[in-house]
């Protein structure tokens, strides 16, 4: 059975079981926590760590936050796997071997090097070695006929000052061993209340933005002061201290009336002593000590010992603040980094892509990632309404949420958002007042941060995450990222937005005809110099005049829309659809044939016949005509002609009954009223027997 050897000076001091676990080691552990250890220490906090067991049967140590850490093997560590032999140091004072098996070797191994590591001892220190020359000297001073009284007040003044030695050389090993600001500074007090015997002890640094003093530790020997006692100073002392850059002390303030203010009757202090901490000949705070019931006896010396421990006390500060600082910027670099990195990939992301939604999805899914997020929505404001839509989500967010929402400025968390230009966080997430819900599906909502997506001028939108990852809370470093992550993904939205006006059409979404004859010109240079194929096809709404005429325009504008969503669904990636006039569209396929051509442009003839338009329960029957041209077949000679040429194959389509697929050939040119067929005469050179029939419109 594994077991905790409490380890003294020369002897084991008590032995553990550790059969009962959970086991807790602290000063005063609560009266729940079972089985537990109990050191009267000051270095050792309230519940200072724990042993667990784990799967497999080992057993994990693990620092419950300690104000003094717990060390194994003279680590410090959060948690980790005991194994036979490891040294357990708590409040860094306090040794424990931890054996899994008897082990008397390894113990008496252990107690030797305690002895020889002990640290200050009156027989193998320098201190020790003082002590004992300075016992010397005061035998031989007794023996002869010097004055008895003075030899007492000698050795009195001597055993004090080996007193103060050995205090100073104790604080300034612990506090030189420490770099975390806040246990430094609880190393200080908590040493310095024992070496002078004070009730009670502050450490105060200035303000750099006001100059005033603020209490950052404040204790007494037992417990941290809360932040009303921490209010409770002599603060006439700790100014004048400030102002003088000198230590003051007072006997009894009811006899120093300059400096019996208000602060120091009304708290009752008797009797205080502070002492300013300097780095480079600034005042940075100062040390403060006083007792509000007995009266101390403070002297000159007592002053020198007091300004050695505020030296020694500021020095650590000065270094813990300057590894504070060093890691502030560290962060601070490093987030900086992490914005970048967000920002070049969404850039790229633009760069590549001329789809807003793929862009919004990037911005979305680089925020989710960046922050750490479980998922998330971006919303925009929709084309001429006053209320934000989703847009994009990304995560375990219900899609047909996104048809749903609508939320208007001031309502729910994005709303407030939107209003007052401003991000927030809710770590209530659905608890949250402000939140609005829209399904009973959310209320696994824990967290919120809301950012808004800031425009030229106004708020556009905003990126919304969900729920922070291990369920940490969202800080307000993570608002400060998205905040600057969302101004630049604004800029891009918006550059996005106008990008898509320039190449999109309004009406059908697809591409216009200036940005297809872009195109048109590098894919004909490529298919030029590396021969490969390229086809265009040429497509016209059948009939579409009469379709605005019986219908009216707007009745018209929804077959051009579904017309133009029924191009794109049925192209690839690789593709271009472009609305070339009116009712007719062009499509650029790479790397496509004319047999491949002339088989896709007859299967969009099909599924955009046999789909069915309905307004207002009205059904309008909508086909189209389509002219087919091959780069390899037709040999255009600049990329004018090869759009011609898909052209003129329409033409033939339209005027030999409509609803058809004409190739073209180079024959064409020399008789353009004569129809060209493939060698293969399939049906789409034929004219379907429901549309044969003279011509109306076009």
């Amino acid at each position: 059975m594994p077991f905790l050897c409490q380890l003294g000076r020369e002897k084991v001091e008590a032995k553990y079981s550790l059969d009962s676990l959970p086991l807790t080691i602290g000063r005063q552990p609560s009266d729940t926590e079972g089985n537990k250890i109990i050191i009267k220490d000051a270095r050792v906090s309230r519940s200072h760590a724990r042993i667990e067991a784990v799967d497999g049967g080992q057993l994990v140590l693990i620092d419950n936050q300690s104000t003094h850490h717990t060390y194994v093997n003279q680590q410090s560590i959060d948690r980790r796997i005991l194994i036979h032999g490891d040294l357990i140091s708590v409040g860094n004072k306090i040794d424990f071997l931890f054996l899994e098996r008897e082990d008397d070797t390894l113990l008496a191994e252990v107690l030797k090097r305690q002895n020889v590591d002990a640290g200050i001892s009156p027989d193998s220190s320098y201190a020790g070695y003082v002590d004992q020359k300075m016992g010397t000297l005061m035998d031989q001073l007794q023996s002869t006929s010097v004055d008895t009284a003075v030899v007492k007040k000698i050795s009195n003044e001597i055993s004090r000052s080996m007193s103060e030695l050995k205090c100073l050389y104790e604080i300034t090993g612990a506090i030189s061993s420490e770099l975390d600001l806040e246990r430094v500074l609880d190393l200080i007090i908590t040493h310095v209340i024992r070496a002078t015997g004070a009730e009670r002890g502050f450490v105060m640094l200035r303000d750099p933005q006001t100059g005033k003093l603020v209490p950052k530790v404040a204790r007494n020997m037992e417990s941290t002061l809360d932040d009303v006692q921490k209010t409770q100073f002599a603060r006439s002392i700790c100014n004048k201290v400030v102002e003088r850059k000198a230590t003051l002390w007072t006997k009894d303030t009811l006899l120093d009336p300059s400096i019996s203010t208000k602060s120091i009757v009304d708290y009752n202090i008797r009797s205080a002593i502070c002492a300013p901490l300097m780095a480079k000949g600034q005042v940075i705070g100062v040390l403060y000590v006083d007792s509000k019931q007995s009266i101390k006896d403070y002297s000159d010396k007592d002053a020198e010992f007091f300004t050695a421990l505020a030296n020694q006390s500021a020095i650590a500060i000065e270094n813990a603040q300057l590894l504070r600082n060093l890691k502030m910027a560290n962060q601070q670099l490093q987030r900086k980094l992490t914005e970048l990195s967000a920002l070049y990939s969404i850039s790229q992301t633009l760069l590549n892509s001329t789809n807003l939604e793929k862009v919004l999805e990037a911005i979305l899914e680089k925020s989710i990632e960046t922050i750490g997020a479980e998922r998330g929505s971006l919303m925009l404001y929709a084309d001429g309404q006053d209320y934000l839509t989703v847009r994009v989500v990304c995560g375990r967010v219900n899609e047909a949420i996104k048809d749903r929402v609508k939320i208007r400025k001031g309502e729910g968390i994005a709303g407030k958002v939107v209003e007052t230009g401003i991000g927030i966080i809710s770590n209530t997430g659905s608890k949250d007042s402000q939140f609005k819900r829209l399904s009973d599906k959310e209320s696994d909502v824990r967290q919120i941060l809301c950012v808004p997506l800031k425009g030229n001028r106004e708020v556009i939108g905003t990126i919304n995450l969900i729920n922070k990852t291990n369920n940490r809370d969202f800080r307000e470093d993570d608002l400060q990222l998205m905040s600057s992550i969302a101004s630049q993904a604004a800029v891009t939205i918006e550059n996005s937005r106008l990008y898509n006006l320039a190449i999109f059409d309004g009406l059908t979404a697809v591409h216009v005809r200036r940005f297809f004859e872009a195109w048109l010109l590098k894919e004909y240079e490529r298919a030029r110099r590396y021969g490969t194929d390229v086809s265009l096809i040429m497509c016209d709404i059948d009939r579409f005049k009469l379709v605005n005429d019986t219908h009216g325009h707007l009745v018209g504008d929804i077959v051009l829309q579904e017309v133009a969503r029924i191009l794109k669904e049925s192209v690839r990636e690789s593709d271009l659809v472009a609305r070339y006039g009116g009712e007719e569209f062009i499509l650029g396929l790479p790397q496509t044939p004319l047999t491949g051509a002339e088989q896709f442009a007859d299967r969009l003839r099909r599924r955009i016949e046999a789909h069915e338009i309905r307004v207002k329960g009205v059904r309008i029957p909508v086909t189209i005509s389509l002219g087919v041209c091959s780069f390899k077949v037709s040999v255009p000679p600049d990329p004018v002609k090869f759009k011609d040429y898909a052209d003129r194959a329409l033409y033939e389509a339209k005027h030999t009954g409509r609803n058809r697929v004409v190739l073209h050939h180079p024959s064409m040119e020399k008789d353009p009223q004569k129809e060209k067929t493939s060698p293969l005469m399939t049906g789409a050179f034929r004219v379907p027997t429901s549309t044969q029939g003279g011509s109306q419109g076009s």
